[in-house]
């Protein structure tokens, strides 16, 4: 199972690499040649095609179920569920039916941050320290006093990325209602880098909360959830448990245990395609009630205030296509994955969520865009394109050898890259040589993964994964080294702190 990544499109995380584990028990079970459907409003004629096409997508297996929305100039021109919530059970998915959404959870915190600042109770540039519990964030220098609301919203803060499996059946992965794992740090002086990042996005979900003087999920039904009559959502469910969907690996084999992602802010939300269709609704424009933020304000900020070239703001990637700019809010999640895009000129949106790993949503929601307004698929396209080559700008490797540590808390592990021969880089760290593999120069960062094998006594080992990000610093080389922890499900990707200087 793979871990979760951030929006596939656009702002995919540096510090991701798959993680490969032991298959699940269990064959996979063959689809059933007609699956249910459950249909809150019938497929408008120009978008039977899609739906047929949706359906063929179940029947193949590539989702035990997708559940579909679309909204133009505040109506909705389809709303449905197709295919199985729980195949085994036999419970068919439907409107109301929970699914994890992973990194479209940064939209919703963002969105209800916006509300909050909206009330007064919050503002862009306010000071996010000390909103935190003493210790929370650490930083060199002072970075931690400045990184402020904006630079979590625009992923600028420096706050590096993690990501975290809970299980209930596991009270160690249990985070807490913070959903912050007690590692954050500014690798970065804020506002200097575009970083994607889980983990800042988990500590505005924390400041959110501690201005509400609550929980987050309190604070959000307030700011949010309640006046947009998003009944549903909730970063206090589980895949698998209650009436949340079972998820489901690449394989279509059940994930045979309950789970959730942290941190919360980032990546824990559960919602419903009845939900997020009145959610779609309102950040297209559509009339809210009084205590509703005002309508559109994500929308409205992101178009006015992030220039044409930029690619995210306040939780939504920026793409500018020939239909007008189009908006994403995406994520995945083991056994699930959601999409959100939008056309906020034909105030024209599409939504799709499903219960698989790698289930192909962002294809489902472009599919449909399409039949809508034709050219639309080409037009993103290109316009991705674009974006991925300007993030991934390419950047001169270092030369040489550079000698610092990797910082794990308090410790301090001696850590080594040689790049003397740039056709075979090596890292040595705690005494171990590993060479580097997948070199590149991605968002102004060397990138890089590093696997080995560690000795764990009575003849055993593990695998050993760290993803390195790296940037210059004068002579120097910052940045952040994430390491990759999992046994037979997914688990971490917990980050530390790297510096290293040049040896003579």
């Amino acid at each position: 199972m793979p871990e979760p990544r951030g929006g596939r499109f656009l702002v995919g995380s540096a510090t991701i690499a798959l993680l490969v584990t032991p298959p699940l028990r269990g064959a996979a079970i063959e689809p059933r040649a007609d699956p249910p459907a459950v249909a809150a409003v019938a497929a408008a004629p120009e978008l039977v095609e899609a739906r047929a096409a949706l359906a063929e997508r179940v029947r193949r297996g590539e989702a035990p179920s997708f559940a579909v929305g679309v909204v133009r100039e505040g109506g909705i021109l389809w709303a449905e569920a197709i295919g199985w919530a729980d195949r085994e059970r036999e419970r068919a998915a439907a409107p109301d039916t929970l699914y994890p959404v992973a990194s479209v959870s940064k939209s919703i915190t963002a969105t209800g941050a916006l509300a909050l600042i909206a009330k007064k109770r919050l503002a862009l540039d306010q000071p996010v320290l000390p909103l935190l519990e003493p210790g929370a964030l650490a930083g060199e220098g002072g970075a931690a006093e400045e990184v402020r609301l904006t630079h979590l919203l625009a992923h600028t803060s420096g706050i590096p990325h993690l990501w975290h499996y809970e299980y209930p059946d596991r009270p160690e992965t249990l985070v807490g209602p913070s959903g912050l794992p007690g590692v954050g740090f500014v690798a970065s002086k804020p506002g200097a880098r575009f970083a994607y990042s889980n983990l800042g996005y988990g500590v505005l979900g924390v400041a959110l909360a501690r201005a509400s003087g609550t929980t987050l999920q309190r604070a959000m039904t307030e700011a949010l959830l309640q006046p947009l009559g998003m009944q549903r959502t909730t970063v206090e469910a589980w895949v698998g448990r209650g009436e949340a969907a079972t998820g489901y690996d690449g394989e279509g084999r059940a994930i045979p245990h309950p789970y959730r992602l942290a941190p919360a802010g980032g990546a824990g939300f559960f919602s419903t395609l009845d939900d997020l269709l009145r959610y779609v609704r309102f950040h297209l424009g559509g009339e809210g009630p009084d205590e509703a933020p005002g309508a559109s304000v994500a929308i409205a900020r992101a178009l006015a205030e992030h220039p044409v070239a930029g690619h995210y703001l306040f939780g939504w990637g920026v793409v500018e296509t020939a239909a007008g700019p189009a908006l994403i809010s995406d994520g995945e999640i083991a056994g699930g994955a959601a999409m959100i895009l939008l056309l906020p000129a034909r105030r024209l949106g599409a939504l799709a969520l499903a219960n698989s790993t790698g289930a192909p949503v962002g294809e489902v929601a472009v599919g449909i865009l399409e039949a809508l307004a034709p050219g639309f698929a080409a037009s993103f396209g290109v316009a991705v394109e674009r974006i991925e080559r300007e993030i991934e700008a390419p950047g001169t490797p270092p030369s040489g050898r550079f000698a610092g540590e990797l910082r794990d808390g308090d410790e301090r592990i001696a850590i080594e890259l040689d790049f003397t021969d740039p056709r075979a880089p090596r890292l040595e760290l705690g005494g171990w040589q590993y060479p580097l593999q997948r070199v590149g120069w991605q968002r102004g960062a060397l990138e890089a993964t590093v696997v080995g094998s560690l000795p764990v006594g009575a003849g055993k080992s593990r695998t050993h994964r760290l993803r390195l990000a790296l940037w210059r610093d004068g002579d120097e080389l910052r940045g952040v080294a994430t390491e990759q922890i999992s046994d037979d499900r997914p688990g971490s990707g917990l980050p530390h702190y790297l510096v290293l200087r040049p040896v003579s």
